[in-house]
């Protein structure tokens, strides 16, 4: 969990491993046009606005 964290936050390129983790975590994704939204499974929600 600490290497997906570090990976996150650097804004690194994920791998297999990493995008098995996402599964088990996030429930959706909602992409729209000013950014994103990521609703994980525990009920926490994290919103990112994109950068120009």
């Amino acid at each position: 969990m600490d290497t997906f964290e570090e990976t996150i936050q650097n804004g690194d390129i994920m791998d297999a491993n990493d995008a098995c983790v996402m599964k088990a975590l996030v429930d959706e994704i909602i992409v729209n046009d000013t950014g994103i939204e990521i609703h994980f499974k525990c009920g926490v929600a994290i919103e990112q606005e994109y950068i120009k």
